[in-house]
């Protein structure tokens, strides 16, 4: 009788602590946004705009139109991440267009651990998807309005060297982001 009462407490102490670092992850803080033709990450803070993009919720991509059924070719690829305080909850790729798409990094990507320790997407990790409306007209729209500032700031200084380039036909992998061109 008294180890069926001890295997209950311990198995009662086990979700009870399982339940609290759940809730103690909360949801995201801020969304940073880095890449090519960025002189800083893109930092969004308001919890008006995080809220609908958080890590558990699906709103930074198109369910409807599920996985591509290729690889995109070219594109500028963005580093996302949405963290809570200093810690990354989840990452991804974002290649800004008309729509956009995603990368959910797979097995054996960088930040494919750190994402199924958040949330498991039923077989969407190591695929790309297309991004959402609400996701292409936030992020697209800064990420343009950055590179028009970043283009202004260039011809100020009238130098773009040292400044990454790259051609637009070169290939993606999951794992390579293409260099910003200033046009």
């Amino acid at each position: 009788m008294k180890q069926v009462i001890y295997i209950s407490l311990l198995c009662m102490l086990v979700l009870l602590s399982s339940a609290s670092t759940a809730f103690a992850k909360g949801s995201a803080d801020r969304i940073s946004i880095s890449g090519p033709g960025l002189t800083a990450p893109i930092e969004i803070t308001d919890p008006g705009i995080l809220e609908p993009f958080s890590p558990w919720s699906d709103a930074f991509f198109d369910q409807q139109r599920g996985v591509l059924t290729e690889s995109p070719k070219t594109g500028n690829v963005y580093q996302v991440t949405l963290s809570l305080e200093s810690d990354v909850l989840y990452a991804f790729n974002y290649i800004p267009g008309s729509p956009g798409i995603i990368y959910l990094p797979g097995e054996g990507d960088e930040w494919y651990e750190t994402n199924i320790s958040t949330i498991m997407r039923n077989g969407l990790e190591g695929q790309w998807l297309y991004a959402s409306r609400e996701w292409d007209d936030l992020i697209g729209g800064l990420l343009q309005d950055q590179r028009i500032s970043d283009i202004s700031d260039l011809e100020i200084s009238a130098s773009t060297e040292g400044m990454e380039t790259a051609s637009p036909s070169i290939p993606l992998s999951s794992h390579t982001r293409t260099k910003y061109i200033p046009y």
